[in-house]
């Protein structure tokens, strides 16, 4: 399965028979894009570009997602200490994106605790101990998202949100 036609190429140039290929297209989810007529993505692109130019009363909102086996704990805490006092100041908002995984939930809140962000309207944890609960909620803060930054991965399909990506 490939989602464009590019790797559909690759593959056919590693040996791969055309017919064994099959495209996906990207997987958005509705919730972020709503109907055919895209009218969900277009609001929140229109709102996201707002905030990123700085015309906006609403903070920007970075979104750490942090669910695998937490081998980014020192990054997340480096970027939580670079962007302390923005989010002190309400300059900036994060969200740290942990899906059903309970390690890095404990992780999270670890971190906001010991810089003081625990009780701080600027932080949130997205968890749910169900892994598709955990989605809607992602899903649902990507509405609000104006820069991701992760490891190149799956992540890279909510580029096509327009969403800005930054990769470690």
């Amino acid at each position: 399965m490939v989602p464009i036609p590019k790797p559909a190429d690759r593959l056919i140039s590693y040996g791969v028979q055309p017919d064994r290929i099959h495209g996906t297209g990207v997987p958005l989810p509705v919730a972020s894009t709503g109907s055919r007529e895209l009218g969900t993505l277009a609001s929140n692109f229109e709102t996201r570009k707002k905030r990123l130019r700085g015309n906006s009363e609403v903070p920007l909102t970075v979104m750490f997602p942090f669910s695998g086996a937490g081998a980014y704990s020192n990054v997340l805490a480096e970027l939580v200490k670079s962007m302390l006092d923005g989010l002190m100041e309400g300059r900036l908002r994060l969200i740290v994106s942990c899906g059903d995984n309970e390690h890095a939930l404990g992780n999270a809140e670890n971190l906001f605790v010991n810089y003081g962000l625990d009780e701080s309207e600027y932080t949130e944890i997205i968890f749910d101990a169900n892994l598709f609960n955990s989605f809607d909620k992602f899903n649902q803060a990507l509405k609000s998202t104006d820069v991701i930054i992760t490891k190149p991965s799956e992540m890279v399909f909510y580029a096509g949100l327009g969403i800005p990506m930054i990769f470690l």
